[in-house]
């Protein structure tokens, strides 16, 4: 499966040292593909093309950033969907690095716990 991460750099919430932590951490369990937002409106593009298929096989997408951000790429998400309003994407997150231990302690929490998820429902499949 591919993932996509959507970094603000300019977000003050965010550090390069963090998206670096939360990548590493992502790129251990999926193919990643890190994308930094250029202006505004930016990660609603992405994503949007992310819930229509056109970045391929995309099944996650993190939002790095702040609260713009994440707006955006919730927008992003419900504007491209499949039936409309209903996102084909499983996973969005929010993370914080003001405090880069935490950061990366949560960001090993949620590639372990998505990592488990993708691998019981691969044992379950048919």
């Amino acid at each position: 499966m591919r993932a996509v991460l959507v970094v603000n750099p300019q977000a003050t919430a965010t550090s390069q040292g963090g998206r670096d932590v939360l990548a590493h951490a992502l790129a251990s369990r999926v193919k990643l593909e890190v994308v930094e937002t250029e202006h505004r409106g930016h990660a609603m593009t992405v994503a949007r093309k992310a819930a229509r298929g056109e970045l391929g096989d995309v099944g996650l997408v993190v939002a790095h950033g702040g609260d713009g951000t994440v707006n955006e790429v919730v927008n992003g998400l419900m504007a491209g969907a499949e039936p409309p309003g209903r996102p084909r994407l499983r996973w969005l997150a929010r993370f914080r690095s003001h405090r880069p231990h935490a950061a990366r302690a949560r960001a090993r929490r949620g590639a372990r716990r998505f990592g488990e998820r993708l691998r019981a429902r691969t044992r379950t499949a048919p």
